[in-house]
This record gives structure tokens, sequence and C-alpha cells, in this order.
């Protein structure tokens, strides 16, 4: 056979084997050409204490900075889901990072420098190696976006797994989405399941950037296998920024805030939640004894540092002399599963707080008030504020989502459509809005609305001491079945 006739085949061969390979190897293939861009970016997280299991993690920062799971890193507990002292209290992790010329991987010292309880996310700084002195500048992985993810889409996901000393890719589908009710992309829904200690670890487009943080969120999923995701648009704008800035060198948890003595503070719940029930966590003042009383009234829990109950009560509950410095108030705020909540938590001197019975309840009559609720619309994913959106406040009791669905299918006209609202406001070229003359102490629904915009629904009440409820910036998305 001549040189000429060998190369032909050859040639040949090269054209046919595309055709006759199934799809599962050039996913292989992929899967492979993704493992390699990105496994040195891939870590495995041991905390010193404080954490029962290994987590995983990936470097977005060439100067040593690790996103992954809050609960990885947190000592949230795993079975009753109640943030404990947060952090180990030395915070100080080891970070192993793979190296393929070495046996043995690369193992850095790291502390937490960013938390999102509520969220699920964390971010640590790499500080110093245990070992030889090493190059500080490390592999990293890029941030992309989930525009173009929907139902069927495949992504890989990097992590480690329990048995595994180097990090593993598999490749897995969505198989659903969810969103809050502010219409915020809250949860990826994969399959097949990722081993446990994937939890913290990346789900990355085919191009190698990360789309989303793989978690079994606070609690343990069932059989310890992870089926979702927190898509990447959930990390915290305030972060990026503090990193494009330079190097962090503070520590701020953002999700569980110590509620101050003789102060109020003003939340938002918006169910993003993949359970049946969502809470959130405060920490209580020193002073003993002390009330806390949250508008509109909602379950109140109070816990100890472990999680085991102390008291229960709706609307308002006293914290008494015997009760720990460390305890946990927990508000169920599942109400927010339907519509986004607004509320109110305020804290004083027993007897000075009104009882859930005088701040609750709707009359058949509403009368106008002295309240005001303001806030601002901007985009999910920008940040930009939406202007000449609409923000409409019903009576109690009313349907706004199917009010306003009628209204902008044109079922409905605005003279009945005004008929049921006890105020109206559009917003600024700033997004802000705020309406006025709104009765206290009421649950009254709320509707955001824009053309193009998916509208948003939620309630609030209107403390009856406190006039002014601003619910801060309300997050909106374009009208889209599945992408932002």
């Amino acid at each position: 056979m001549t040189q000429r006739t060998k190369a032909a085949h050859w040639l040949l061969a090269a054209l046919l084997i595309p055709m006759v390979m199934p799809g599962a190897v050039r996913a292989q293939d992929t899967s492979r050409v993704v493992l390699d861009r990105s496994a040195t970016a891939v870590v495995r997280i041991r905390a010193v204490r404080g954490v029962e299991f290994p987590a995983s993690g990936a470097i977005i920062d060439r100067r040593g900075y690790v996103l992954t799971s809050f609960h990885a890193v947190g000592t949230i507990d795993a079975t009753k889901n109640v943030p404990g002292t947060l952090l180990s209290s030395s915070n100080r992790y080891e970070v192993e990072l793979y190296d393929p010329r070495s046996p043995d991987p690369i193992v850095w010292v790291a502390r937490v420098v960013r938390g999102d309880i509520r969220a699920d996310l964390g971010l640590l700084r790499l500080m110093a190696p245990l070992g030889p002195d090493r190059d500080s500048r490390f592999p990293s992985v890029a941030l992309g976006a989930t525009q173009n993810i929907g139902r069927n889409s495949v992504l890989f996901a990097l992590g480690y797994k329990s048995a595994g000393s180097k990090p593993s890719v598999t490749r897995i589908a969505v198989r659903d989405v969810q969103r809050s009710q502010l219409s915020r992309l809250s949860w990826i829904f994969f399959a097949p399941a990722l081993d446990a200690q994937s939890t913290g670890g990346v789900l990355l487009d085919s191009m190698s950037n990360v789309v989303g943080i793989a978690t079994g969120s606070a609690e343990r999923t069932k059989g310890g296998s992870i089926e979702r995701a927190r898509p990447i648009e959930r990390v915290p704008n305030d972060w990026l920024d503090d990193l494009r800035r330079g190097h962090i060198h503070d520590v701020k948890i953002d999700g569980y805030k110590i509620l101050a003595d003789g102060g109020e503070l003003h939340e938002l719940a918006e169910g993003d939640s993949p359970l049946s029930q969502q809470v959130h966590f405060f920490g209580v003042p020193r002073r003993r004894p002390v009330a806390i009383s949250v508008t509109p009234p909602l379950p109140l829990v109070l816990l100890g540092p472990n999680g085991n109950t102390l008291n229960r009560a709706t609307g308002a509950l006293t914290i008494r002399e015997n009760d720990p410095a460390n305890a946990i108030v927990a508000v169920d705020v599942s109400k927010s599963l339907k519509h986004a909540l607004a509320y109110s938590i305020k804290t004083g001197a027993p007897g000075s707080l009104p009882t859930a019975s005088a701040s609750a309840g709707n009359t058949a009559a509403v009368v106008a008030g002295k309240g005001v609720l303001s806030g601002r619309l901007v985009h999910a994913v920008t940040g930009e504020p939406l202007k000449d959106a609409v923000v409409s406040v019903g009576k109690p009791g009313t349907n706004m989502e199917n009010l306003i669905g009628r209204f902008l299918r044109g079922e409905v006209g605005k003279k009945e459509l005004q008929s049921t609202l006890l105020g109206q406001a559009r917003t600024d070229r700033n997004g802000r809005f705020s309406v006025r003359g709104l009765p206290q102490g009421k649950d009254l629904p709320v509707a955001g609305y824009k053309m193009t915009f998916r509208p948003v629904y939620l309630r609030a009440q209107i403390g009856p001491n406190q006039p002014k409820l601003d619910l801060g910036n309300i997050k909106v998305t374009y009208w889209e079945p599945i992408a932002y």
C-alpha cells in the first residue's frame, strides 16, 4: 500500500468515525474537556472545628477566593435548620487544592469573609499554605449566567465524592426550576443526584462557566444526595463589587441579624425555600426580660443554641431571665410560599409592645390612615431601576394575583380595578414608589407590574406604632417561561 493510499484511508476513517460514534461518547468527551479545564479550581473544604463532613467549593478569583455553600462552613444545624455560632470559633478551615502533578493535594488555611444564610452561600479567602510556600495566584473558574438554561439543558457538576481523592465531573440535566414569589430564579433542580460531599461544588456550562452552586441547602436531603443548586445570579452583587475593589479583609454574614434592644427591623420573605416551611432567624438582645413582637402576627419560636424549643407564641413573646443569652428567635414566614411577605419585628420592655390581638384582624370597613408603603422596583439581574412601573395596594382580602391578571388581559377595566384598591403609585426614574394614606395593622395585598415584566405579589402590614414601611429593593424579571 502506497503512502498516498494509506493517507486516503486515514482521512476516510477520520470522516467516518464521528458518524458512527454514539452520542454518549461525545458527551463523555465534553465532560472530559470541562473537567480538564476546571478541575484545578475545584477544592475540598475541611473545617478545623464545627462542620460535620467535608464539602466542595470552587475558586472564582485568582487571588484565592472560594465560593461554596454556607452550611459547608457555618454551623447551621443539619436537622433543625438553626444557626448556631455561624462560624467555628477560630473561623479556620483547611482547603485542599488538586494538583495533577502530585499525588498529594496542596492544603491552604482559609477563613470565611462573606456569608448569606438565607441563600446558603459562602465566600472563603485562602490565607496561607500548610507546607512549603507557594505561588499565591490560583486557577479559577469564570462566572456565567443562566439566561439560556431551561428544562433538559445539559450541565456539568464538578465536586468531590466521599471516596474520591480528586475532583470528579457528572453530566446532569436540568429537570425543573423554582422561582420565588418575587419571580427570582431560586433553585435549579437536576438529575442524576450528586454525592453529599459535592455540596458547595459548581454547575458549569459547556464553556466551563459557573452557572450554579450545588447544595443540599441547610438541611440534609433524603439519602444524603443533592438534587438542586442556587443559580449564580444569587451571589450577592456586593460580594463581587468588594472583590473588584481589592482584597476582602472583614467578615460579613447576611441573613441573620441581631435584634437591637428597643429597635425595629423590616424584613421581606419571598418564598425562597424548596421546603413546605420557611423560617427566618434572629439573635435576641442581651437584656432580660425583653419582649418581641412581629407584625403581622406570625408564629414565633424561641430556640436554645442547640435548637431545642424553649417557648412558642403567635405575634408576641417574652424572653425571660432564665432563657440563655445566645437564644434564637425563629419567625415562621411560610405565608411567603404563596405571596411575598413584608413584616417587621420589634423589641422592647414587656408590656410596652402591642399584643397579637391588638395588631391583627381585619374589620369589614377599611378606613384610610396615615400609613406609608414605599420601596424600589429593580431588574433582578442588572439591578437597574424600573421606571414607570405601577404599584397597587388592594383592600384586605383582595386576590391581587387574580385581579391584576384579569386587568392585564383586559377583562377588568380601570374603574373596576380602582374600586378594589386602597392606593396606587407609579415608580420614578430611580424605581422608587410611595403609596400614602394606608390603614395600619391590616394585612394588605400589594402588586407591582409593568408590561414585558412578571408581576410581583406580596403582602405587607404597616405596624400600628410605625406608620412608615419601606420594602427596600423588590427584584423583578422579564416575562419568560424559565430563563431570566
